[in-house]
């Protein structure tokens, strides 16, 4: 099976915010892989599903599992709960100007997040650790899979480049969740990768993040797609942004994927 991510030449995707925090290190690999075409199903389909094992009861939830919106950005496949004190950001590639990713900082640390289709079987998370973990140990990198407080997550050390050119260390973390027809991952980085005091605040977010599957037929691994918020196909709100006490939404950098 090919792998989840394919390998791409990037500008680090997790930089912060101008003058927010030091630079982070890319994923080893973005974007959707080209996997063959299976199960497709709508919405209401997806929400039917029962037997999703890979989520916590306290979420992330699907479209069904929610009565509204409520104070969540709608960035199209990811509605973003609103919380004083982070920002939120859209990694875009620049040649096919695709986001590719959203990224949320708070303080030194960022969580960033991508949804994908996935089969009515679920279980793509049991599959990814074993691919995420072989795929950096193969580029040389150390990765392992460990019980953290959304079931098995993979912690990894990556090369990074630290002030004045000099090679450093990065830790990451990879979380993920199998839901009807999707699969969520979200990897954190900075402070928030080790520390759970750290990671509290991304990790509240993580939980109330409500991915929107979409009606249209996918093929499983395939990228949900990801909208500036008030830019997506079917949005009406103006005033997203606007909250006392929600986050701030920044324009990310722009990154060139070599296909």
């Amino acid at each position: 099976m090919s792998p989840l991510f394919k390998r791409s030449k990037a500008k680090p995707a997790d930089q912060l915010a101008a003058g927010q925090g030091p630079k982070q290190p890319a994923d080893p690999a973005d974007g959707p892989a080209n996997e063959p075409a299976g199960d497709q199903a709508d919405n209401a389909a997806a929400g039917a599903d029962a037997g999703h094992t890979g989520r916590p009861a306290n979420g992330p939830y699907d479209l069904s599992e929610v009565a509204d919106r409520g104070k969540r950005l709608d960035l199209g496949s990811i509605w973003l709960p609103a919380k004083r004190g982070v920002t939120v950001r859209l990694d875009v590639d620049k040649a096919t100007r695709q986001a590719l990713a959203v990224a949320v900082s708070h303080d030194a640390s960022t969580l960033r997040l991508q949804a994908f289709a996935a089969p009515k079987s679920g279980g793509l998370w049991d599959q990814v650790r074993q691919e995420l973990i072989t795929q950096m140990q193969q580029a040389g990198s150390q990765a392992q899979e460990v019980d953290g407080p959304s079931g098995k997550e993979v912690m990894a050390t990556v090369p990074a480049g630290g002030a004045g050119g000099k090679k450093t260390k990065q830790k990451l973390r990879f979380v993920g969740f199998d839901g009807p027809r999707w699969f969520l991952r979200g990897r954190l980085s900075g402070p928030a990768a080790t520390d759970d005091a750290a990671a509290r605040l991304l990790r509240e977010v993580l939980a109330q993040v409500v991915v929107v599957r979409g009606t249209d037929a996918r093929p499983p691994r395939d990228l949900l797609p990801l909208y500036k918020p008030g830019q997506g196909p079917a949005s009406a709100d103006k005033e997203e942004q606007g909250e006392v006490g929600g986050p701030v939404f920044r324009r990310g950098p722009e990154i060139t994927e070599v296909r």
